[in-house]
């Protein structure tokens, strides 16, 4: 892959380019990098680049002239140009992904308050490493390229590395250990130590869910298809505890229907359907905690404190 950077201040690269897996990568001719100063493509005797912004405001803005000369310079043919600013779609794992199958990548590192809007006319796509702002755009540079590489081939060694880390399952990774087996009282988990590799993984699936529910429970409900809810549901007996954290940090809603068979349950705009085979003491009103819609095959469980759920 061969990636161009644009930039102000491309001395801002230099250290972590010479570093653990970028510097790897370039070794092993799965990454190229050149670096280009927006600075060297303005006719300022000052090598100005920026001005204030038309309509007032704070800061200042980067001139379109100087951008627009350095991406028609740089820019090949398969080249897809990414614009690094908080304005941009969230970077995620299918992103990262999608970004490795391209052959070469421009970054456009902003600066200031921004760029010229009309420059960005030769952008592909905006992208932005978090809800935050940055002093410049040169680190969401480095982000970007750093958890792209990763999916190149030969980069991690292990080719299948990538692929079972955090977020490509929507799901967090689970805890990791190495010697030695005890350390200041706390030792390795014994499932890890079994040699029995369907336990290990059960093991893991289940570490992996319940970490997500507890940090990032907006990460569950993102995840598409079944297979990992199905996986929760199945754990539930062998881990009761994964699944009361669950409802309790997830979502609660209220019943406000009830008829001979189910209680219907509204979230947000959505329905549920709760049987109440079991459950003689539904009312108005009753708090509920759910994670997907109920069907008549599952068993209603009440639980300490009071909420009804199903399995």
């Amino acid at each position: 892959m061969q990636v161009d950077i644009l930039s102000l201040f491309p001395g801002y690269f230099a250290s972590p380019l010479n570093e653990s897996m970028l510097k790897r990568a370039q070794e092993k001719g799965a990454l190229t990098v050149s670096l280009h100063d927006i600075r060297n493509y303005t006719d300022d005797k000052h090598q100005r680049v920026d001005d204030r912004p038309y309509g007032g405001g704070p800061g200042m803005v980067m001139m379109a002239e100087p951008v627009v000369k350095a991406l028609r310079d740089v820019k090949k043919e398969n080249s897809h140009v990414v614009y690094l600013s908080p304005q941009g779609a969230k970077l995620d794992a299918k992103k990262a992904l999608e970004l490795a199958q391209k052959p070469s990548l421009v970054l456009l590192c902003g600066h200031y308050e921004g760029i010229d809007e009309r420059a960005l006319a030769l952008v592909d796509e905006q992208i932005s490493i978090g809800d935050y702002v940055l002093t410049n755009g040169c680190l969401a540079a480095l982000v970007l390229m750093d958890t792209v590489i990763r999916f190149l081939p030969g980069v991690l060694g292990d080719s299948e590395s990538a692929k079972q880390d955090s977020f490509q399952s929507k799901l967090l990774d689970c805890p990791h250990f190495t010697k030695p087996v005890e350390f200041e009282g706390v030792n390795v988990p014994e499932v890890l130590l079994s040699g029995h590799h369907k336990n290990i993984e059960r093991w893991r699936q289940a570490e992996k869910i319940e970490k997500t529910i507890d940090v990032r429970p907006d990460l569950w409900f993102e995840t598409t298809g079944d297979e990992v809810k199905d996986s929760f549901i199945k754990l539930f007996v062998k881990n009761l505890n994964v699944s009361l954290k669950f409802y309790q940090n997830v979502v609660k809603g209220t019943i406000n229907q009830i008829d001979d068979r189910k209680a219907i349950v509204s979230i947000d705009n959505y329905k549920f359907y709760l049987v109440q085979e079991e459950v003689q003491d539904l009312s108005l009103n009753k708090k509920i905690l759910f994670s997907r819609p109920f069907t008549k095959k599952q068993r209603v469980i009440k639980d300490p404190d009071g909420y009804y759920w199903s399995i």
